[in-house]
């Protein structure tokens, strides 16, 4: 498989939430750590954490897996300046890629079966851009992107991620339509626990 890290996006300060929603408990471990696990199966790639908010409480829980922890002090200026964090430090590192698998720390059923459609997608060789179809409206992350969209993702500070970029260049992107369930943002009370005791059924 071609060399293409993961970003796994955990920096926000669960303001929805009301409590740090990263280290909540998910099946045996935090949602955090749920996440994270999908993504490390892919034992080839490496994966980059971006934290931020709450940082200190974050990383001794996850300091001890394979993964790179990059810590964005702007993390307040909203997902996109989390993106560019990321994406400059594989820049500075100056090692050869292909592209960068962008994923979120809230939506703990974006599993490993998924997360292979977007590379499998992205392998084709035919678009630059695998990204995610929510509605006809909204297309974001989970998304793959080419090497050639690190300039432009390294550049993004505002909150809105890395949709703009997407939408700029649509014409070279295919979009990946997974079931509703599997893009649940566990980001409120309500949803948490409605998820969360569904896994005890």
């Amino acid at each position: 498989m071609s060399d293409i890290p993961l970003i796994l996006l955990a920096a926000g300060k669960s303001k929805r939430m009301g409590v740090l929603k990263q280290l909540l408990p998910w099946q045996k471990n935090t949602l955090l750590e749920n996440c994270l696990a999908s993504g490390l199966e892919f034992k080839s790639q490496e994966i980059f954490v971006i934290v931020g908010s709450n940082k200190e409480k974050i990383i001794p829980i996850i300091n001890h897996t394979p993964v790179n922890i990059i810590i964005n002090e702007k993390w307040s200026n909203g997902i996109g300046s989390s993106i560019a964090k990321g994406v400059s430090v594989l820049l500075k590192l100056k090692k050869k890629r292909k592209g960068v698998f962008i994923y979120l720390a809230d939506q703990p059923f974006v599993g490993v079966d998924l997360i292979e459609q977007y590379y499998n997608a992205f392998d084709l060789g035919k678009k630059g851009i695998v990204a995610t179809r929510y509605n006809k409206q909204k297309i974001g992350v989970p998304a793959l992107f080419d090497v050639t969209y690190f300039d432009e993702l390294s550049k993004l500070s505002e909150d809105f991620g890395a949709q703009k970029i997407i939408e700029k260049y649509k014409h070279n992107s295919i979009v990946i339509e997974p079931e509703k369930k599997l893009l649940k943002d566990i980001d409120t009370p309500s949803a948490y626990h409605k998820y969360f005791n569904k896994l005890k059924v």
